[in-house]
């Protein structure tokens, strides 16, 4: 599908299917043209009794929000407060993709890498909220995949950008991957571009530009995502040079499945061959089989995923091959000093010492 909307594939078929698409974008337009007027009018909007800081996304797919949001986390947490446990923290979010009464793959690999902080999930986000600010005694809230979800009032807006394909291919959905226009971004009080080691100097310019034409004074900041390390079910770990030049089977079920195989490709592994599901796929016995199979024919020497994959498949091999996670985590570049002192005035209510000055790349 992504081959299709990105305009990759070619023939009459292919360009017959974007024309369809795009016919059904005008409707997608209004209902979201008609949601927004009325949210930014106030109609629908709670606030509630602490602060609120939302991380998402312009558009569908991965833009490295799992790893954000853990990143955000653990540096509030680690904001030095009048309390020996730092601020009470707890994330919310929809839990797309989750079966019936279980959480889904974003909250089991924040759990492993959070362990205390509380993930509640749910589709009226305001009661868990309410629910996380009465029974867990939470003091500040973090509101995943939020941008859109605009019935909770945010004292931050943060907005990733995937800087290998920032603005969804330049259409709504679903003819494109945009869940609303680019200039939507004037609600957004930070951008981080994310994914930035993937592409070129210019490119980040050119994505900075266009940004800053419909939101001038948003804070900018640029971060990669940074591969620490292969990871096993059991929690057994392999360093990144001991699979380099090394033949796998690489496999995903994530949104943006061709960041994870070029950034394995940057690691210096040969891949195989590769299977793609969609995003938050849960994975079966036949689907195991069919890896299983696939990685048979060829003379890999390992399987490899995503953590959010690894969660769910939950095993330490494949057939006769070990199946590893590459684990990742954000690595902030520009704008990082602006960032953590928004961060630090919203946790404290103070700013950081003099000595921390804005970096180049932020907005003033």
């Amino acid at each position: 599908m992504l081959r299709i909307l990105s305009g990759e594939q070619r023939g009459p078929l292919a360009m017959l299917f974007r024309a369809g698409l795009w016919l059904l974008t005008p409707v997608y337009r209004l209902g979201v043209g008609w949601r927004n007027w009325k949210f930014n009018r106030g109609k629908g909007v709670h606030r509630v009794d602490v602060p609120v800081i939302s991380v998402g996304n312009l558009t569908t797919g991965g833009t490295g929000k799992t790893p954000f949001v853990i990143w955000l986390a653990s540096h509030i947490r680690a904001i030095q407060v009048d309390s020996p446990h730092g601020r009470r923290l707890a994330i919310i979010s929809r839990g797309y993709g989750s079966l019936d009464g279980q959480v889904n793959d974003e909250a089991l690999e924040m759990e492993q890498r959070l362990p205390a902080v509380p993930h509640l999930q749910g589709p009226d986000r305001v009661q868990l909220a309410n629910t996380a600010i009465e029974e867990l005694e939470t003091e500040i809230i973090l509101l995943d995949d939020g941008f859109q979800h605009r019935r909770i009032d945010r004292d931050l807006d943060i907005v990733l950008v995937d800087a290998t394909r920032p603005f969804g291919y330049g259409h709504l959905l679903p003819r494109g991957l945009l869940r609303e226009p680019v200039a939507s971004l004037d609600r957004a009080d930070v951008v981080v571009l994310t994914r930035c080691n993937q592409v070129h100097e210019e490119c980040r310019k050119r994505i900075k530009e266009r940004v800053l034409q419909w939101n001038p004074t948003v804070l900018w900041a640029e971060c990669d995502m940074q591969p620490t390390r292969f990871l096993q079910a059991s929690g057994t770990e392999l360093e990144l040079e001991e699979l380099r030049g090394q033949s796998i089977v690489a496999i995903s079920a994530i949104g943006n499945p061709g960041g994870f195989q070029s950034t394995l490709t940057q690691l210096g592994l040969e891949i195989s061959d590769s299977i793609v599901w969609g995003d938050h796929h849960h994975y079966s016995r036949e689907d195991l089989e069919t890896i299983r199979s696939l990685a048979s024919r060829h003379p890999a020497k390992a399987v490899v995923c995503t953590h959010k994959d690894l969660v769910k498949l939950n095993v330490d091999r494949i057939g006769s091959l070990p199946l590893y996670a590459l684990q990742v985590d954000i690595v902030l570049g520009a704008g990082q000093a602006s960032l953590e002192q928004r961060l630090q005035e919203l946790v404290t209510g103070s700013t950081l010492p003099a000595t921390t000055s804005p970096e180049a790349g932020s907005a003033p």
